[in-house]
């Protein structure tokens, strides 16, 4: 039991250890990881859907339309704030990226022979036929003015 991790580790922001120069770095960097920006958009999208009902209801009751903007604009205000910039509560899962691979050595195989012969027959013979067609043609037109 003495290694559970407490609810605290998964909110990096509300750890007391984390100091200030990591929040400065999460902020000045504005990296952000997947879930970070799966969890920015759902308060977003929560924050201000809730505003806008709260501002209409107010609104209604109030007589008076402005209020609801104002709350739409309190909740696009706050939600900006949050999302926007880069807190530590958005890069808690960092994506950790494979090594690159070394490239490999080209193999002299067999395989590898035979299919550059291939490739290198079929554009001669491209090429070949296209000499052919042009010499046809160039002979046609010789005829054809004789």
């Amino acid at each position: 039991q003495g290694n559970t991790p407490t609810p605290v580790a998964h909110w990096p922001l509300l750890q007391p250890a984390m100091g200030l120069k990591r929040l400065w770095d999460c902020i000045y960097l504005g990296e952000m990881d997947f879930q970070g920006q799966k969890n920015a958009y759902n308060f977003q999208f929560y924050v201000i859907w809730t505003c806008g009902l709260v501002g209409f209801t107010y609104g209604f009751i109030m007589q008076r339309f402005l209020y609801t903007y104002y709350f739409i604009l309190a909740g696009s205000l706050v939600s900006g704030v949050v999302c926007l910039m880069s807190w530590p509560v958005f890069n808690a899962h960092p994506v950790q990226w494979l090594a690159n691979r070394e490239e490999e050595e080209e193999s002299d195989s067999d395989d590898d022979k035979k299919k550059k012969k291939k490739k290198e027959k079929k554009e001669k013979k491209d090429k070949g036929d296209k000499g052919e067609a042009k010499e046809k043609k160039s002979k046609k037109k010789v005829a054809a003015e004789d």
